[in-house]
């Protein structure tokens, strides 16, 4: 490093005093000059680019620089991971209600030097089901471009009883040196997931794009891989909704088994999220006829062809789910794309573009499923980030199958207004089929029946000069 400061002091004895330099943390100065205040601009591996400015004496100090660029190097560094361990409870990885756990942080440092000792950590959150039981650690000696952690001395945390699931956002300080603190936030999964994520794949890694999603979708979730874990021990009673995907599984998407569990979750009144591009094609083109029967009495959809040639879907208008869904792209890992048509109780929330054919469907009884004939990893959106988008959809969905119907709120989008009155003036005129909830949402007045007095009295509501009966 001596040599290359050399070089910049011929630099200097050329150009004066000040001047700009481009530094990377291997040591190598690789820019330009300039004039004021010294800027150092630091291109880190992680090609994160920083800079920061002093002031040296008039005599260019080859030592001085090499000490203020060492204390700033000093501060470089990176949290890897993020590591919980709940062994004493039940060891799901989530910190669970009334459960304590360890918490141990991976930190890097990024310098070439010096090696960072003495790296204290103190633990925030300003989430109030969160317990912090011991909220300050010692990290052990990080050297450069190595790494450390506080396995050691963890932090202990806890969470109330009263905490729901969800990603609990906390902060970690990292006192560098007395004047300089780093701050990092990450975010852990809390509370009792009712939410159960099924891989039956076949092994593919198609469960990223649902962990990432249900991520962005602040829901928490237990996971189930069928080709590693013996479907005799899965418990689904203690979930309220599922989330079953099969890819680009051909031959057994639903086998038997897994079919019979489902039936009776579903006839136990359970909600399922049900995906895959293959489903109809196995079980009703090259299914026995029980295969078949399932495909009709519980996914609530005749199959009509498979590989359709399709680029885009398209959302419902006033659909609770998909209205705000009106071009949606299809990734091209989808080799096999199903139409399929809706059954009694049943009604489409996406369709393809140019043909106008059903992609998935929804369906609201004694149970709620929601069916894509396609996989819902190949769903895409035409601006912005596919796995935020992919967690809004999926909140849409997990929001509807959640929703408990109120009177005047026809669409079933927990808001009465307009949509609403266009809904019910479409079931007065026979332009659409109504589900039960539905019916039952629409009939304002109560009275068993359908007409303009409904329509009348939900414009009402929305006026706030009236309400519907309970």
């Amino acid at each position: 490093m001596t040599a290359k400061l050399s070089t910049v002091q011929n630099w200097v004895n050329r150009h004066g005093v000040t001047y700009t330099v481009v530094y990377d943390s291997t040591g190598h100065v690789c820019e330009r000059f300039g004039g004021g205040w010294p800027v150092f601009i630091i291109v880190d591996r992680f090609m994160q680019f920083q800079d920061f400015k002093f002031f040296y004496p008039d005599q260019f100090d080859e030592s001085y620089m090499r000490s203020q660029i060492d204390r700033y190097l000093a501060k470089k560094i990176r949290m890897i991971q993020v590591m919980l361990d709940d062994s004493q409870g039940n060891s799901d990885a989530i910190l669970n209600c009334g459960e304590t756990a360890h918490l141990f942080v991976e930190l890097e440092n990024a310098c070439i030097e010096p090696s960072l000792s003495n790296l204290r950590g103190s633990l925030e959150s300003e989430d109030t089901h969160i317990i912090l039981e011991k909220d300050e650690t010692l990290f052990n000696t990080i050297p450069g471009h190595g790494s450390g952690n506080n396995s050691h001395d963890p932090f202990i945390i806890g969470l109330d009883l009263a905490s729901g699931p969800h990603y609990a956002s906390l902060e970690l300080v990292i006192d560098t040196e007395p004047s300089h603190k780093d701050t990092f936030t990450f975010r852990l999964p809390v509370g009792n997931p009712d939410i159960l994520l099924i891989d039956d794949n076949g092994g593919m890694s198609y469960e990223q794009y649902y962990e990432r999603c249900l991520f962005h979708a602040d829901k928490v979730h237990h996971e189930w891989d069928m080709r590693s874990q013996d479907i005799q021990s899965l418990d689904l009673s203690e979930y309220e909704i599922l989330i079953w995907f099969t890819g680009d599984e051909q031959d057994s998407t639903l086998t038997a088994k897994e079919q019979d569990l489902l039936t009776e979750y579903l006839d136990g009144g359970g909600h399922l999220i049900i995906s895959g591009q293959n489903i109809g094609f196995d079980l009703v083109t090259h299914g026995s006829m029980d295969d078949s029967l399932f495909h009709v009495n519980y996914l609530h959809a005749d199959y009509v062809s498979d590989s359709i040639e399709e680029s885009f879907l398209c959302g419902i208008q006033g659909d609770p789910i998909t209205a705000d869904f009106p071009f949606l792209p299809i990734d091209e890992n989808q080799s096999s794309l199903s139409v399929i048509t809706p059954r009694e109780g049943a009604s489409p929330i996406l369709v393809y573009h140019m043909c106008r054919e059903t992609a998935a469907i929804k369906y609201e009884g004694n149970h709620k499923v929601v069916y894509l004939a396609l996989g819902f990893e190949g769903i895409r959106t035409m601006s912005g980030d596919d796995d935020e988008f992919r967690g809004i959809f999926m909140n849409k969905i997990i929001q509807w199958l959640r929703y408990v119907p109120t009177k005047g709120d026809v669409n079933g989008d927990d808001a009465i207004n307009i949509l609403d009155v266009i809904q019910t003036v479409n079931i007065i005129l026979g332009i659409s089929d109504p589900t039960d909830t539905e019916s039952w949402t629409a009939d304002c007045n109560d009275d068993g029946m359908v007409n303009v007095f409904d329509a009348l009295g939900i414009v009402n509501v929305i006026l706030g000069i009236g309400t519907c009966l309970p």
